[in-house]
């Protein structure tokens, strides 16, 4: 919250601050009274300060000063408030490109928009930088970012952080962002198919600072038409702000669409609430069983008779089937379906190459990719057929969402990257809009958030040291076999925070990846899968659960099934309750991070303590010491912890009709 003295300086600097451009040389100024934007065109550099509370982000020196002059400036005639001016861009072969810049600010908003054309748009180009980062102020900013996991925060004088390339903006989040402490703004792509974020360091008295930027690549090997970027600039709320500003931006753009909506259309969505995801289907008994034993819900993967099926579904369950309608050419044979034809219905590079896709371990067996474009008819001819044996409520469609998306230069089926994530909706949509099944998938991306109802994988945070891929394969036998970069950066609550969930919670039920389950290294390091619980009961997201060996929380063991219940219990009779509400607030409690706490919009407060050492909470008039991995949920309709008493771990789960 601001303070009334803080809202004071603001409101009065607003008020002397008229909507204008001016400008004195080479320096411009575009100023809405909400936030001011100085570009120096005779190096490119600019600055924003944010009026409302006298927060200036300014670019750094760039080690190439000549980069992204601007000349040619001229004060835009179209009724917004801004400029329009000329650069001599590096096309990425050591020669440049003349391209267009617009920059201008909206009326009465925090928001800086850049729009960048050029006069021929088959021109050839490979990437060019659009503008110099723009760090924080302060050695304490965080950059925010969504690398194939559910976000990260990374300090930006980090320089172990291992990923700090880049990465595609078509991917989990089309932004990136920067936090210095309560004010922080979200860079967003709004062209994000051919753009990418880059990490540039720069000097800043003797430290390195990082910060984002965003390049302009190729489509098909040419620009092909204007790129459009968005600063959101925030002064209040930080991390959880900054994420509320895609958030926005993605409702703006009907991307957004919450299991609520998506349950109007379709009531199995419902059945999502408090369903762990649960892999190798051991049949109705079991299904029974695991009913009786407290598990009210679930999505059981795999197939049965199709009486069976009709009763698990009795039961209340989803019954999900795998399917891949990408990785499924296999090299030299007829492939999953019959119907395919080799090499004709693969994705064409470039180079002329046709696209290979999942190698199996051995690597005896290649697949191929087969073209996004030939994948909905495909799905059409056969789905139906299962579905006439096979009565299943949902489907899990491998790989779609989980590869990049990739241009096909085949004339029969071409597409650019764009295109390519159309044809992905498109047989999503055939499988979740027009069957009417709960459709699931291998991790997410925003492309898909309005359609997917459920994502494997946004949990997981990637740095295997086991080939996660391959279900099963070569675990880690002990603890210290698992590696370092997996436990500080895959699991390590310092780096990890919920982007994913603060944009797309109430839309995408998410768990962990199925190579990376809850009880994945149990065998090596049980203490993980009561970490990856406290994730899941601080996020309001649910476990996944191999029910086998040597992989998974085995049913069939005493022991195993023991804590494959205790996990249940712990995560999703919360789901249950606030898994369909978006998560409104999300910050470290305490210094070292090891604390956090989330807030939903019912008002529920989860606070889980990650620290080895016990936290102290007090609610109302009781005292609690929350143990590494303890927590403590307080809402409207669950009550829940896990705290201390006399040193034993002791844990109660109230909500309604539940204890």
């Amino acid at each position: 919250m601001l303070s009334t003295r803080t809202l004071c300086i603001a409101l009065a600097l607003q008020s002397v601050c008229l909507a204008e451009v001016r400008h004195e040389g080479d320096s411009w100024t575009i100023d809405n009274g909400v936030i001011g934007v100085d570009i120096d065109a005779a190096t490119g550099a600019f600055s924003v300060v944010d009026r409302r509370v006298g927060y200036t982000w300014a670019s750094l020196p760039q080690p190439r000063p000549s980069r992204n002059k601007w000349r040619d400036v001229a004060v835009l005639d179209d009724g917004r408030l801004g400029i329009r001016c000329i650069a001599d861009a590096d096309r990425g072969d050591g020669k440049t490109i003349e391209v267009q810049a617009t920059f201008y600010v909206p009326k009465d908003k925090a928001q800086l928009r850049v729009e960048i054309d050029v006069a021929d748009r088959d021109t050839e180009i490979t990437r060019f930088q659009l503008l110099p980062p723009l760090p924080s102020a302060s050695d304490q900013g965080l950059v925010l970012f969504a690398p194939y996991a559910n976000g990260v925060a990374v300090s930006v004088t980090d320089t172990e952080w291992p990923r700090w390339g880049g990465f595609s903006l078509y991917g989990d989040q089309p932004w990136v962002g920067v936090v210095d402490g309560e004010q922080g703004y979200a860079l967003i792509a709004e062209t994000p198919y051919d753009m990418m974020a880059r990490f540039e360091a720069t000097e800043r008295d003797g430290r390195r600072i990082y910060a984002p930027r965003v390049d302009c690549h190729e489509s098909k090997g040419t620009f092909r038409y204007p790129r459009r970027l968005r600063y959101c600039f925030v002064p209040a709320g930080g991390i959880t702000a900054t994420a509320k500003q895609y958030r926005g931006y993605a409702k703006e753009i009907g991307l957004l669409k919450t299991l609520a909506e998506k349950m109007q259309a379709k009531p199995d969505v419902a059945k999502l609430a408090g369903a762990p995801d649960i892999w190798n289907n051991l049949g109705l008994d079991w299904c029974r069983e695991a009913k009786a034993a407290g598990i009210d819900r679930a999505i059981v993967n795999g197939s049965s008779s199709a009486e069976q099926m009709e009763g698990i579904k009795a039961l209340g369950f989803l019954i999900s089937k795998y399917d891949n309608y990408e990785d499924c050419i296999a090299e030299g044979g007829p492939g999953h379906y019959t119907d395919v034809k080799i090499p004709d219905d693969c994705p064409l590079k470039a180079n002329g190459e046709r696209q290979r896709g999942w190698l199996t371990f051995d690597k005896k067996k290649q697949y191929m990719k087969r073209c996004s474009v030939k994948q909905t008819e495909v799905a059409r001819r056969w789905i139906p057929k299962d579905l006439e044996k096979h009565p299943y409520n949902a489907r899990f469609l491998d790989v779609t969402t989980a590869t990049g998306l990739r241009e096909c230069f085949d004339p029969n089926h071409p597409c650019t990257r764009q295109q390519d994530a159309e044809a992905k909706r498109s047989l999503a949509r055939y499988v979740g809009d027009e069957l009417g099944l709960v459709l699931g998938g291998e991790h997410g991306r925003f492309w898909g958030a309005d359609i997917f109802d459920y994502w494997e994988g946004m949990q997981s945070g990637g740095f295997y040291s086991w080939p996660a891929g391959h279900v099963g394969v070569n675990l880690p036998e002990k603890r210290e076999d698992i590696g370092e970069d997996y436990l500080r950066y895959g699991l390590g609550q310092r780096v990890r925070v919920p982007l994913w969930e603060l944009v797309f919670g109430d839309c995408v039920v998410c768990t962990w990846y199925w190579g990376d389950s809850t009880g994945h290294l149990y065998h090596a390091a049980p203490e993980l899968a009561a970490k990856k619980d406290a994730f899941n009961i601080l996020y309001a997201t649910v476990p996944l659960f191999w029910n086998c060996r040597p992989f998974g929380l085995n049913w069939k063991e005493p022991a195993l099934r023991a804590r494959m219940l205790e996990s249940y219990r712990n995560t999703c009779k919360l789901h249950e309750v606030i898994g369909f509400e978006e998560m409104v607030g999300f910050e470290f409690v305490t210094p070292d991070k090891d604390v956090q706490r989330t807030r939903f919009e019912s008002g529920t407060l989860v606070t889980v303590n990650f620290g080895q050492e016990p936290f102290a909470l007090k609610d109302a008039d009781t005292d609690y010491r929350l143990p590494q991995y303890g927590f403590h949920v307080r809402g409207p309709h669950v009550f829940q912890y896990k705290a201390l008493v006399d040193d034993r771990a002791v844990t109660e789960v109230r909500t309604p009709g539940y204890i």
